[in-house]
This record gives structure tokens, C-alpha cells and sequence, in this order.
């Protein structure tokens, strides 16, 4: 059996931070979850694997208890990370879906680019996508460069760009 990790980028930034001070209910009311990017467990007669290479079973474990929250977190903020441990990303999501604030880093743990998902205040989380609420870009996405320093602004209505 496979779990496939799907991997999205994209987060918020200090500019849109008013955007995440209201949204700050909804993110202390879930729990946060520390996954892995890019990442495809199996199991079966031949032992364990990760990404194909062969681990031991208190790792597939580990990594299977990590898949079996994400998929009852619903929705959840996730912290992404390598299998190496490096920090890359965290936001809101709903399974596959981001809902919310969203940051991804550079290795040296400046932020990368930052912006906002389209958020669900219905208060229904059933059929996300079908109603437009899955992964649609809402509000400033701000891109940085390594230093830190911003490198471009853009701005989102209903996952469009705007003038």
C-alpha cells in the first residue's frame, strides 16, 4: 500500500499578516501536525519502504502514524518538512487542500514566498473544490529572495491575479 504526500507552495507573509489575525480562531481551534514532503510509504511481503528504499518497521510506523492524523486533521495546520529534517513550508489545510495562510522557507530559514488560500467560513468542509475553496489564491503573495529582502508582489481575487 502507498500513501502519496502532496506537496504545495505557498504561504503568507509579515505584510499580509492581518489577513492571519483574523483567521487566528480557526488556528487555535486545530491541531498541528508535523509531516513530510514528497514522501510515498509502502509495505508488504518484502519488508518496508520509503520512497523505495528499505526502513525498518518502527520507522514505517512512525511515518504511517504521521499520514493516518494528516488524514483525520481535518483542517489542520501542517508543518512540512524533508526527510532530512529541513523546514520548507506550513499552512492551513483541509486533506490535500490549502484554506488559509500558507509560508515556504529557504534552508536558511528566511521566508520564501508568503501568501493566503481562499478560507472556508461556512463551516462545512465536505466537497472543498467543487465550491472553490481548495488551493484558490486570495489576497498579496509575496515572493522573497534568500536574503530576505521581497522580490516581487502579487495580488489574488478568487485564484486570478490582479492589476
Amino acid at each position: 500500500m502507498r500513501y502519496p504526500v502532496l506537496f504545495a507552495i505557498m504561504l503568507i507573509s509579515a505584510d499580509s499578516f492581518s489577513q492571519k489575525d483574523a483567521a487566528i480562531d480557526i488556528y487555535k481551534k486545530t491541531d498541528t501536525i508535523e509531516a513530510y514532503i514528497n514522501m510515498q510509504i509502502s509495505s508488504g511481503p518484502n519488508g518496508y519502504f520509503v520512497n523505495e528504499k528499505s526502513i525498518d518497521k518502527r520507522t514505517y510506523d512512525r511515518y504511517k502514524t504521521v499520514m493516518d492524523k494528516m488524514d483525520k486533521c481535518l483542517p489542520c495546520w501542517i508543518k512540512n518538512y524533508t526527510l532530512e529534517g529541513e523546514f520548507v513550508s506550513e499552512g492551513m489545510y483541509y486533506t490535500d487542500c490549502l484554506v488559509g495562510n500558507y509560508v515556504e522557507y529557504y534552508p536558511n530559514g528566511n521566508k520564501k514566498l508568503s501568501g493566503h488560500y481562499k478560507e472556508n467560513h461556512t463551516g462545512t468542509w465536505e466537497d472543498l473544490y467543487q465550491r472553490g475553496y481548495c488551493s484558490v489564491k486570495e489576497g498579496v503573495w509575496i515572493y522573497h529572495n534568500e536574503s530576505g529582502k521581497i522580490s516581487k508582489r502579487e495580488h489574488y481575487k478568487d485564484g486570478k491575479p490582479v492589476n
